[in-house]
Protein backbone atom coordinates (compact mmCIF):
# COMPACT_ATOMS: atom_id res chain seq x y z
CA UNK A 1 0.00 0.00 0.00
CA UNK A 2 2.88 2.49 0.90
CA UNK A 3 4.90 1.60 -2.35
CA UNK A 4 1.54 2.25 -4.67
CA UNK A 5 1.21 5.54 -2.60
CA UNK A 6 5.06 6.52 -3.19
CA UNK A 7 4.45 5.88 -7.03
CA UNK A 8 1.16 7.65 -7.29
CA UNK A 9 3.10 10.69 -5.73
CA UNK A 10 6.30 10.88 -8.08
CA UNK A 11 3.76 10.36 -11.00
CA UNK A 12 1.82 13.76 -9.63
CA UNK A 13 5.19 15.59 -9.02
CA UNK A 14 6.52 14.71 -12.66
CA UNK A 15 3.32 16.01 -13.68
CA UNK A 16 3.56 19.36 -11.71
CA UNK A 17 7.27 19.43 -13.37
CA UNK A 18 6.10 19.45 -16.99
CA UNK A 19 3.45 21.75 -16.33
CA UNK A 20 5.80 23.74 -14.82
CA UNK A 21 8.92 23.97 -17.35
CA UNK A 22 5.98 24.33 -20.43
CA UNK A 23 4.84 27.73 -18.52
CA UNK A 24 8.18 29.23 -18.05
CA UNK A 25 9.41 28.08 -21.46
CA UNK A 26 7.99 31.25 -23.71
CA UNK A 27 9.98 33.20 -20.34
CA UNK A 28 13.38 32.03 -20.78
CA UNK A 29 13.32 32.44 -24.51
CA UNK A 30 12.33 35.39 -24.89
CA UNK A 31 14.76 36.06 -22.25
CA UNK A 32 17.75 34.52 -24.30
CA UNK A 33 16.55 36.67 -27.70
CA UNK A 34 16.60 40.07 -25.77
CA UNK A 35 19.73 39.55 -24.53
CA UNK A 36 21.20 38.14 -27.54
CA UNK A 37 19.77 40.95 -30.10
CA UNK A 38 21.06 43.11 -27.27
CA UNK A 39 24.93 42.00 -27.71
CA UNK A 40 24.71 41.65 -31.06
CA UNK A 41 23.63 45.43 -31.22
CA UNK A 42 26.33 46.40 -29.06
CA UNK A 43 28.82 44.84 -31.28
CA UNK A 44 27.35 46.50 -34.34
CA UNK A 45 26.79 43.50 -35.68
CA UNK A 46 23.44 44.25 -36.68
CA UNK A 47 22.86 42.45 -39.89
CA UNK A 48 22.06 39.30 -38.21
CA UNK A 49 18.58 39.40 -37.46
CA UNK A 50 17.82 36.57 -34.75
CA UNK A 51 15.18 34.03 -34.61
CA UNK A 52 14.95 32.08 -30.91
CA UNK A 53 13.12 28.41 -30.56
CA UNK A 54 13.62 27.71 -26.62
CA UNK A 55 17.31 28.03 -25.70
CA UNK A 56 18.34 27.41 -30.04
CA UNK A 57 19.08 30.30 -31.75
CA UNK A 58 19.43 30.78 -35.75
CA UNK A 59 20.87 34.17 -37.29
CA UNK A 60 20.29 34.23 -40.66
CA UNK A 61 21.38 38.08 -42.77
CA UNK A 62 24.03 39.01 -44.80
CA UNK A 63 27.76 39.98 -43.03
CA UNK A 64 29.62 42.59 -44.99
CA UNK A 65 32.74 40.13 -44.39
CA UNK A 66 34.11 36.94 -43.38
CA UNK A 67 35.61 38.28 -39.97
CA UNK A 68 32.01 39.77 -39.01
CA UNK A 69 30.10 36.40 -39.67
CA UNK A 70 32.61 34.49 -37.44
CA UNK A 71 32.16 37.58 -34.54
CA UNK A 72 28.22 37.06 -34.73
CA UNK A 73 28.30 33.56 -34.35
CA UNK A 74 30.72 33.69 -31.18
CA UNK A 75 28.72 36.60 -29.50
CA UNK A 76 25.61 34.71 -30.12
CA UNK A 77 26.68 31.23 -28.80
CA UNK A 78 28.21 33.11 -25.67
CA UNK A 79 24.96 34.19 -24.66
CA UNK A 80 24.35 32.15 -21.40
CA UNK A 81 21.57 30.04 -21.75
CA UNK A 82 21.89 29.40 -25.24
CA UNK A 83 22.25 25.65 -25.99
CA UNK A 84 22.76 25.70 -30.03
CA UNK A 85 23.68 28.60 -32.62
CA UNK A 86 22.59 27.75 -36.15
CA UNK A 87 23.97 29.81 -38.85
CA UNK A 88 22.00 31.01 -41.96
CA UNK A 89 24.97 34.05 -42.61
CA UNK A 90 26.31 34.87 -45.99
CA UNK A 91 29.11 36.78 -47.29
CA UNK A 92 27.29 40.32 -48.97
CA UNK A 93 28.28 40.50 -52.11
CA UNK A 94 30.15 43.61 -53.15
CA UNK A 95 28.06 45.93 -55.23
CA UNK A 96 29.25 46.05 -58.97
CA UNK A 97 31.48 49.22 -59.90
CA UNK A 98 29.56 52.03 -61.67
CA UNK A 99 30.52 51.58 -65.50
CA UNK A 100 32.58 54.77 -66.80
CA UNK A 101 30.09 57.15 -69.56
CA UNK A 102 31.27 56.41 -72.54
CA UNK A 103 34.26 58.24 -73.57
CA UNK A 104 33.33 60.11 -76.56
CA UNK A 105 34.82 59.79 -79.94
CA UNK A 106 38.48 61.47 -80.40
CA UNK A 107 38.13 64.43 -82.67
CA UNK A 108 40.26 63.33 -85.41
CA UNK A 109 43.13 66.06 -86.02
CA UNK A 110 43.12 67.47 -89.24
CA UNK A 111 46.40 67.08 -91.49
CA UNK A 112 46.01 71.18 -92.95
CA UNK A 113 44.78 73.87 -90.42
CA UNK A 114 43.15 76.78 -92.41
CA UNK A 115 41.59 80.24 -91.59
CA UNK A 116 40.79 82.88 -93.77
CA UNK A 117 39.30 86.28 -93.56
CA UNK A 118 37.70 88.83 -96.11
CA UNK A 119 36.09 91.94 -94.92
CA UNK A 120 34.48 94.29 -97.81
CA UNK A 121 31.59 96.84 -98.18
CA UNK A 122 29.28 93.40 -98.47
CA UNK A 123 29.76 92.30 -94.52
CA UNK A 124 32.94 90.42 -93.10
CA UNK A 125 33.23 86.66 -93.82
CA UNK A 126 35.29 84.27 -91.36
CA UNK A 127 35.95 80.37 -92.00
CA UNK A 128 38.43 78.22 -90.55
CA UNK A 129 39.37 75.88 -87.82
CA UNK A 130 39.72 77.59 -84.08
CA UNK A 131 41.24 75.37 -81.15
CA UNK A 132 38.77 76.55 -78.80
CA UNK A 133 35.39 78.09 -77.98
CA UNK A 134 37.29 81.47 -76.60
CA UNK A 135 39.35 81.72 -79.66
CA UNK A 136 35.96 81.40 -81.65
CA UNK A 137 34.66 84.31 -79.53
CA UNK A 138 37.17 86.83 -80.09
CA UNK A 139 37.43 86.52 -83.38
CA UNK A 140 33.38 86.87 -83.76
CA UNK A 141 33.39 89.56 -81.13
CA UNK A 142 36.55 91.25 -83.21
CA UNK A 143 33.81 90.86 -86.64
CA UNK A 144 31.33 92.95 -85.00
CA UNK A 145 33.32 95.64 -83.42
CA UNK A 146 33.68 96.41 -87.37
CA UNK A 147 30.50 95.22 -89.50
CA UNK A 148 28.72 98.56 -89.25
CA UNK A 149 25.32 97.09 -90.04
CA UNK A 150 26.96 95.17 -92.16
CA UNK A 151 26.04 90.75 -92.89
CA UNK A 152 28.54 88.40 -90.60
CA UNK A 153 29.28 85.30 -92.54
CA UNK A 154 31.59 82.43 -90.46
CA UNK A 155 32.46 78.75 -91.06
CA UNK A 156 34.21 78.30 -87.83
CA UNK A 157 34.79 75.03 -86.81
CA UNK A 158 36.35 74.18 -83.60
CA UNK A 159 38.74 71.48 -82.81
CA UNK A 160 40.80 70.78 -79.85
CA UNK A 161 43.92 69.11 -81.57
CA UNK A 162 45.37 72.68 -82.90
CA UNK A 163 48.93 72.39 -82.28
CA UNK A 164 50.87 74.76 -80.41
CA UNK A 165 52.51 76.43 -83.32
CA UNK A 166 48.40 76.93 -84.96
CA UNK A 167 47.66 78.17 -81.61
CA UNK A 168 50.00 81.07 -81.74
CA UNK A 169 49.74 81.91 -85.38
CA UNK A 170 45.62 82.62 -84.42
CA UNK A 171 47.42 84.83 -81.77
CA UNK A 172 49.05 86.87 -83.75
CA UNK A 173 46.55 87.25 -86.20
CA UNK A 174 43.69 88.35 -83.63
CA UNK A 175 46.36 91.09 -82.57
CA UNK A 176 46.25 92.84 -85.77
CA UNK A 177 42.81 92.08 -87.56
CA UNK A 178 42.07 95.51 -87.61
CA UNK A 179 45.02 96.37 -90.34
CA UNK A 180 44.11 93.47 -92.28
CA UNK A 181 41.76 93.51 -95.39
CA UNK A 182 41.89 90.16 -96.33
CA UNK A 183 44.27 87.14 -95.02
CA UNK A 184 44.39 83.88 -95.34
CA UNK A 185 47.06 81.42 -93.03
CA UNK A 186 47.09 77.75 -93.82
CA UNK A 187 49.59 75.16 -91.27
CA UNK A 188 49.93 71.80 -92.86
CA UNK A 189 52.86 69.24 -92.98
CA UNK A 190 54.87 71.52 -95.17
CA UNK A 191 54.80 74.02 -93.45
CA UNK A 192 53.00 77.55 -92.60
CA UNK A 193 51.85 80.10 -95.21
CA UNK A 194 49.80 83.26 -94.81
CA UNK A 195 49.05 86.10 -97.35
CA UNK A 196 46.70 88.94 -97.46
CA UNK A 197 46.14 92.57 -97.75
CA UNK A 198 46.96 95.56 -95.32
CA UNK A 199 46.47 99.10 -95.89
CA UNK A 200 50.21 100.32 -94.72
CA UNK A 201 54.01 99.38 -94.74
CA UNK A 202 54.36 100.19 -90.86
CA UNK A 203 51.64 97.43 -89.50
CA UNK A 204 53.13 94.77 -92.24
CA UNK A 205 56.31 95.26 -90.31
CA UNK A 206 54.44 95.01 -87.31
CA UNK A 207 52.68 91.90 -87.90
CA UNK A 208 55.43 90.26 -89.23
CA UNK A 209 57.93 90.72 -86.19
CA UNK A 210 55.38 89.56 -83.92
CA UNK A 211 54.58 86.55 -85.77
CA UNK A 212 58.35 85.88 -86.37
CA UNK A 213 58.03 86.68 -82.36
CA UNK A 214 56.21 83.36 -81.58
CA UNK A 215 56.92 80.74 -83.89
CA UNK A 216 59.89 78.01 -83.64
CA UNK A 217 62.85 78.67 -85.61
CA UNK A 218 62.70 75.39 -87.68
CA UNK A 219 59.29 76.27 -89.07
CA UNK A 220 58.78 76.52 -92.67
CA UNK A 221 56.98 79.73 -93.67
CA UNK A 222 56.39 81.84 -96.14
CA UNK A 223 54.24 85.25 -95.47
CA UNK A 224 53.18 87.21 -98.67
CA UNK A 225 51.50 90.65 -97.25
CA UNK A 226 50.64 92.97 -100.03
CA UNK A 227 49.82 97.03 -99.50
CA UNK A 228 48.25 99.48 -101.38
CA UNK A 229 51.38 101.95 -103.25
CA UNK A 230 51.60 105.37 -101.95
CA UNK A 231 51.70 108.17 -103.85
CA UNK A 232 55.14 110.10 -103.04
CA UNK A 233 53.38 112.90 -101.08
CA UNK A 234 51.81 110.38 -98.96
CA UNK A 235 55.35 108.43 -98.46
CA UNK A 236 56.78 112.15 -97.60
CA UNK A 237 54.48 112.59 -94.98
CA UNK A 238 54.30 109.30 -92.98
CA UNK A 239 58.43 109.50 -93.03
CA UNK A 240 57.77 113.44 -91.91
CA UNK A 241 55.58 112.04 -89.16
CA UNK A 242 57.81 109.18 -87.79
CA UNK A 243 60.67 111.71 -87.74
CA UNK A 244 58.88 114.18 -85.03
CA UNK A 245 57.69 110.88 -83.02
CA UNK A 246 61.51 109.40 -83.05
CA UNK A 247 63.12 112.14 -81.31
CA UNK A 248 60.24 112.90 -78.83
CA UNK A 249 56.98 111.51 -77.51
CA UNK A 250 53.17 112.89 -76.70
CA UNK A 251 53.40 112.87 -73.03
CA UNK A 252 50.52 111.88 -70.72
CA UNK A 253 49.59 112.10 -66.95
CA UNK A 254 50.30 109.04 -65.09
CA UNK A 255 47.12 106.20 -66.07
CA UNK A 256 45.33 109.15 -67.45
CA UNK A 257 44.33 110.62 -71.17
CA UNK A 258 45.55 114.58 -70.14
CA UNK A 259 47.98 115.25 -72.67
CA UNK A 260 50.71 117.20 -70.60
CA UNK A 261 51.75 120.47 -71.82
CA UNK A 262 55.03 119.74 -72.81
CA UNK A 263 53.72 118.33 -75.98
CA UNK A 264 52.32 121.35 -76.95
CA UNK A 265 55.28 122.14 -79.40
CA UNK A 266 55.74 118.85 -80.82
CA UNK A 267 51.55 118.27 -81.42
CA UNK A 268 52.10 121.74 -83.26
CA UNK A 269 54.40 120.22 -85.73
CA UNK A 270 52.92 116.97 -85.98
CA UNK A 271 49.77 118.98 -87.16
CA UNK A 272 51.40 121.00 -89.47
CA UNK A 273 53.15 117.78 -91.10
CA UNK A 274 49.52 116.29 -91.23
CA UNK A 275 48.48 119.78 -93.24
CA UNK A 276 51.42 119.08 -95.73
CA UNK A 277 49.51 116.31 -97.20
CA UNK A 278 45.83 116.63 -97.33
CA UNK A 279 44.58 114.01 -99.33
CA UNK A 280 45.90 111.43 -96.57
CA UNK A 281 44.28 109.60 -94.26
CA UNK A 282 45.73 109.54 -90.90
CA UNK A 283 44.90 106.85 -88.39
CA UNK A 284 46.29 107.34 -84.65
CA UNK A 285 47.18 104.23 -82.59
CA UNK A 286 47.73 104.75 -78.76
CA UNK A 287 49.68 101.66 -77.06
CA UNK A 288 50.44 101.26 -73.62
CA UNK A 289 53.31 99.11 -72.11
CA UNK A 290 51.82 95.59 -69.53
CA UNK A 291 51.16 97.30 -66.32
CA UNK A 292 48.00 97.17 -64.56
CA UNK A 293 44.80 94.69 -66.67
CA UNK A 294 44.15 94.05 -70.18
CA UNK A 295 40.55 95.87 -69.98
CA UNK A 296 42.30 98.97 -68.03
CA UNK A 297 44.94 99.77 -70.40
CA UNK A 298 42.69 98.94 -74.26
CA UNK A 299 40.44 101.88 -72.18
CA UNK A 300 43.69 103.98 -71.73
CA UNK A 301 45.27 103.95 -75.36
CA UNK A 302 42.16 103.97 -76.88
CA UNK A 303 41.43 107.28 -74.52
CA UNK A 304 44.79 108.38 -75.59
CA UNK A 305 44.41 108.42 -79.61
CA UNK A 306 40.90 110.17 -79.07
CA UNK A 307 42.77 112.66 -76.96
CA UNK A 308 45.33 113.70 -79.69
CA UNK A 309 42.96 113.60 -82.45
CA UNK A 310 41.11 115.96 -80.39
CA UNK A 311 43.91 118.32 -80.34
CA UNK A 312 45.02 118.42 -83.60
CA UNK A 313 41.35 119.15 -85.07
CA UNK A 314 41.60 121.69 -82.59
CA UNK A 315 44.97 123.24 -84.89
CA UNK A 316 43.16 122.46 -87.94
CA UNK A 317 43.50 119.09 -88.66
CA UNK A 318 40.14 118.04 -90.40
CA UNK A 319 38.66 115.41 -88.40
CA UNK A 320 37.06 113.08 -91.55
CA UNK A 321 40.82 112.69 -92.19
CA UNK A 322 41.62 111.10 -88.70
CA UNK A 323 40.60 107.85 -87.20
CA UNK A 324 41.98 106.54 -83.87
CA UNK A 325 41.93 102.73 -82.22
CA UNK A 326 43.36 101.83 -79.36
CA UNK A 327 45.55 98.34 -78.84
CA UNK A 328 46.33 98.23 -75.13
CA UNK A 329 49.44 96.05 -74.58
CA UNK A 330 49.25 94.18 -77.42
CA UNK A 331 51.56 95.47 -79.53
CA UNK A 332 54.48 95.71 -77.36
CA UNK A 333 57.82 97.11 -79.94
CA UNK A 334 60.37 96.18 -76.63
CA UNK A 335 60.36 94.25 -73.89
CA UNK A 336 58.26 95.04 -70.86
CA UNK A 337 60.33 93.74 -68.20
CA UNK A 338 62.43 96.66 -67.95
CA UNK A 339 61.87 100.55 -67.33
CA UNK A 340 63.34 101.38 -70.64
CA UNK A 341 61.46 98.73 -72.72
CA UNK A 342 58.07 100.10 -71.14
CA UNK A 343 58.50 103.82 -71.95
CA UNK A 344 58.84 102.56 -75.45
CA UNK A 345 55.70 100.43 -75.35
CA UNK A 346 54.02 103.12 -74.00
CA UNK A 347 53.48 105.11 -77.81
CA UNK A 348 51.26 106.78 -80.42
CA UNK A 349 51.91 106.13 -83.52
CA UNK A 350 50.44 107.51 -86.45
CA UNK A 351 49.64 105.59 -89.42
CA UNK A 352 49.30 107.07 -93.53
CA UNK A 353 46.98 105.64 -95.94
CA UNK A 354 45.89 107.29 -99.00
CA UNK A 355 42.44 108.88 -98.85
CA UNK A 356 39.58 106.48 -100.44
CA UNK A 357 38.37 107.90 -103.86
Amino acid sequence: MKKGILLLGLAALAVLAFFCIRSHAPWVENDIRSRAETALKSENLAFASLHADGRDLRLEGAAPDPGALEKALRVAGGIWGVRRVESRLEIAKAPPAPSAPPSPPAALVPDRWLFAMLRDPAGIKLEGMLPDEKTRDLFLQWAERHLSGAPLDHRIELNSGAPEVWRKTLDSLLRFMDDFARVTAELTAGGLSISGHMQSEKTRAQFTQDLEGRLPADLVRTVTISIPELTQAALTCQQELDALLATTRILFDVDSVVIQPDSARLLQDLAAAAGSCPKVRIKIAGHTDSSGSEESNLKLSQGRAQAVAGRLAELGVASDRVTTAGYGETRPVADNATAEGRALNRRIEFIITEEKP
